[in-house]
């Protein structure tokens, strides 16, 4: 089963390792049932995401463990429409002011 679970660690790290180049976050969270394995997953997860993300990255991010459950899917998408709607508000300020109209 160790061994098991090892393998998985290192093709997710790897594969979230691709994320990060992609992405460059500030953290990596890992949550749900799987944050619950964080003492057996961790070392293997860490070691196959440093050897794949690009050298200028490495450090530059936190890898997180979180069981929180609680509508977790709900308020990360929340906090990605407020995101879009701060970062782009013309986009919505003139579609509420034709409707106003």
């Amino acid at each position: 089963m160790q061994h098991l679970l090892a393998e998985y660690a290192y093709v997710a790290g790897r594969h979230i390792g691709n994320l990060v180049d992609i992405f460059n976050p500030e953290a990596v969270i890992i949550g749900g049932e799987v944050a619950r394995l964080e003492q057996v997953l961790e070392a293997s997860l860490r070691h196959s995401m440093e050897e794949i993300v690009h050298p200028m990255l490495r450090g530059s991010y936190e890898l997180i463990f979180s069981e929180a459950s609680e509508n977790k899917v709900a308020k990360g998408a929340s906090v990605l429409v407020q995101q879009h709607f701060f970062a782009y508000p013309h986009k919505y300020i003139s579609a509420f002011e034709r409707a106003s109209s």
